[in-house]
């Protein structure tokens, strides 16, 4: 599940309206293929009645023997909770007073 960026009816098309430019998305310099196996992987998996769930370790290990894209555990645990802050992240998203998480 992706979040709904620039279709008109979110904080991103909401922040591009009000103040005439893009949100500051923050670069990556390390570690960006972290992130690439978190896309790859999906976010995060949908179970039950559309409930977000991290996504699993068997699919971690999935990906990890697939691709050798991560090898080690500390990026698979990292990946993990990469996924769990998405979800996160999304839950306290729903608020529409949610302050974005770069915001002090």
């Amino acid at each position: 599940m992706q979040a709904n960026i620039g279709d008109g009816g979110t904080r991103w098309a909401a922040h591009e309206a009000s103040t005439g430019q893009a949100p500051e998305i923050p670069q990556i310099e390390a570690g960006a293929y972290l992130l690439d196996a978190l896309r790859d992987l999906g976010f995060a998996s949908i179970v039950g009645m559309g409930a977000l769930v991290s996504v699993s370790w068997a699919e971690i290990a999935g990906y990890m023997q697939a691709t050798a894209g991560i090898s080690d555990g500390w990026e698979a645990r990292l990946v993990r909770r990469m996924s769990g802050a998405y979800i996160e992240w999304m839950k306290r998203g729903e608020n529409p007073l949610c302050k974005p998480p770069r915001e002090p």
